[in-house]
């Protein structure tokens, strides 16, 4: 089947399906990326953002194709993107990309609308949905052969996140790595997802303070060596800090 789209809000929403639908695989393909919010109404950033990360959750391979800087220096992706090629996506760049395909094992859209919510808000664009497995594997094909040879980016090519002090409020899910309010007492270091899907004995394997995948990690011990350490120290000078005022 072919379905024509010619508005923006039935283009992004066809995006959201095909990102909350993927089971193994997501290809998206976009030049020019937002995923931050900014002054604009943020409904469009807030439910993509939340797609990919319940993707990542479910252990979908996820590939964003972008647009390489022309300079050499980063690119646009590369800031945008960099919290999920942290979480273990890729993202490729492009010299003169201008494609823009959204694709999982069961549909693709092609289009000529980005990623990006000032395309939603301000542009006149035009999709075209596929289903037909036939030409799902042939854009499959395509996207695989445009990203063969050129730059890949991956959670290895990314610098680790630091770990952050007791005053900063960024902390990170022990069972799926997602971001959350870092708690300085060690109470809450699960989200609010995992709470709802009975996660039992809190136990995971991510670090809270850096994100780092390691040994199992609980409520007792939520953190890596090198946090911990850190951590520690720091409530100590507090503990001692108050005591010799």
């Amino acid at each position: 089947m072919m379905k024509i789209l010619t508005n923006t809000l039935a283009i992004s929403g066809e995006i959201l399906d095909i990102i909350n639908h993927s089971k193994n695989y997501l290809y998206l393909m976009s030049p020019y990326v937002q995923l931050e919010k900014d002054d604009s109404p943020s409904f469009f950033i807030e439910k993509i953002s939340d797609a990919l990360r319940s993707a990542i959750r479910k252990h979908v391979r996820i590939r964003f194709v972008s647009r390489a800087s022309d300079d050499n220096t980063e690119s646009q992706a590369e800031k945008i993107l960099k919290e999920y090629i942290e979480r273990g996506c890729e993202l490729f760049l492009i010299p003169n990309l201008h494609s823009k395909i959204y694709c999982n094992e069961s549909k693709v859209l092609i289009t000529s609308m980005n990623m990006y919510l000032h395309s939603v808000l301000n542009n006149a664009e035009i999709g075209v949905l596929l289903d037909i497995e036939k030409d799902v594997e042939d854009i499959k094909e395509y996207i695989e052969t445009l990203i063969t040879d050129n730059q890949k980016i991956s959670k290895a090519d990314v610098k680790e996140k630091p770990w952050k002090d007791k005053n900063e409020a960024k902390g990170f899910c022990i069972v799926c790595n997602n971001g959350i309010e870092f708690d300085p007492e060690l109470k809450q270091i699960i989200c609010e997802d995992c709470v709802e899907e009975h996660v039992q004995y809190y136990k995971g394997e991510y670090c809270h303070f850096c994100g780092k995948k390691g040994k199992k990690y609980s409520s007792s011990m939520p953190a890596c060596k090198n946090c911990w350490y850190q951590y520690k120290n720091i409530r100590e000078f507090a503990r001692w800090n108050s005591n010799n005022p």
